[in-house]
């Protein structure tokens, strides 16, 4: 400072901070509902700093002048800058991070199978993308995502009725598709129990689990 006694003697310092740049985040994309961790590299990064990625994210960590750690919050599906705000003033660079919306499924065909598994269905809906994983009550295998609608997969053992789950990197899918595992049918009677060699005769099956559909063989 100077003024007519002459000027300010004392040592005190001012800083002036580059402006902080933004080059990458791990990961790119990640679920609308948030709470993704995310590492985002850089240059310039100086404490305290703030993060927004649409929203503001949480748990903002400056972990060096290079990296800063933080927690992205809920926001509408599509790609957003990240903005990383410090002494320095605000990032520019144009870096994105995408907000993935969770997949629905629709309709699953065949809707139905045996406990043992082993059936190949193929399930329809949205937002399916890859590296989808399926369960339906357990984890299914030979998960193909065909494509963004069409899913095909083949049931691990099962029982009872099972909500069809598809998940990816937007999370869990919404809605209420079932798909049921059918236990093996019974046999406890027939009437008559014997008859000609000939054949042609009528007989009466008493047992348990038997659908519409099912099959008989006698020899």
């Amino acid at each position: 400072v100077t003024d007519a006694g002459g000027f300010s003697t004392g040592g005190t310092k001012y800083t002036y901070v580059a402006v902080p740049t933004v080059e990458s985040i791990t990961p790119n994309q990640g679920p609308i509902a948030g709470n993704t961790t995310v590492k985002i590299k850089g240059t310039g990064f100086v404490s305290p700093a703030t993060v927004k990625i649409g929203a503001a994210a949480t748990s903002v960590v400056v972990v060096s002048e290079t990296e800063i750690t933080a927690t992205t919050a809920a926001n509408p599906a599509g790609p957003q800058e990240v903005i990383v705000t410090d002494a320095g003033g605000f990032s520019t660079g144009g870096t994105k991070y995408t907000y993935v919306a969770p997949p629905s499924v629709e309709s699953i065909t065949p809707n139905q199978g045996p406990i043992a598994g082993n059936t190949t269905v193929k399930i329809k809906g949205k937002g399916f993308l890859a590296g989808s994983t399926v369960t339906i009550g357990a984890a299914a295998s030979s998960v193909a995502v065909v494509s963004e609608t069409e899913i095909t997969a083949t049931t691990a053992a099962g029982s009872g009725e099972q909500e069809v789950i598809v998940t990816d990197v937007g999370g869990p899918s919404t809605g209420s598709t079932k798909y049921t595992y059918v236990a093996p049918p019974t046999v406890e009677s027939i009437t008559p129990s014997s008859g000609p060699t000939a054949g042609g005769t009528a007989v009466t099956i008493k047992g348990k689990g038997f659908l519409a559909g099912s099959t008989v063989t006698i020899g």
